[in-house]
């Protein structure tokens, strides 16, 4: 009996692991997400590799006020340092927003540019856009849930 147990879960395991990590070049190119990724670089004049999203790490997830929201981001490859994209997307709402940072090693300064696509941006998002770019998010997920 219990070999038959540990057999039923061993089978489970490869399905529970299954769910493909979803990463920004994934979300700039999907049917359903990539007008909203559009919308918030298309007039901005970012570098090219912003468009297809760059070199990516695994979305991470986010409530606040009761929204669920996905938040990724992507930096340019090679050179991650120099320039990156944080978004964050709300799969109910169907609203993005996204910051791209862009470090100056010669005078040590960063730049933000935030893009809303014309919408109002609420400081909690701009909280955890920042927190992805600098590792907050990842190194302390429960802190951002508001």
């Amino acid at each position: 009996m219990k070999k038959l147990i540990i057999a039923s879960v061993l089978t489970l395991f490869p399905l529970l692991s299954s769910a493909k990590a979803l990463y920004l070049a994934d979300f700039a190119k999907a049917p359903q997400t990539q007008k909203v990724y559009s919308a918030l670089i298309a007039q901005a004049g970012l570098p090219a590799w912003v468009k297809q999203g760059g070199t990516g790490s695994a979305a991470s997830e986010v409530v606040l006020s009761g929204v669920r929201y996905q938040v990724l981001s992507g930096c340019k490859p090679h050179s991650c340092a120099s320039q990156q994209i944080a978004l964050i997307y709300s799969p109910q709402t169907h609203k993005g927003y996204a910051v791209y940072s862009q470090f100056d090693e010669e005078s040590a300064t960063q730049s933000l540019r935030w893009l809303n696509g014309g919408q109002e941006l609420p400081i909690d998002i701009r909280t955890v856009l920042f927190a992805r770019l600098s590792g907050s998010l990842e190194n302390h997920p429960d802190s951002f849930n508001y």
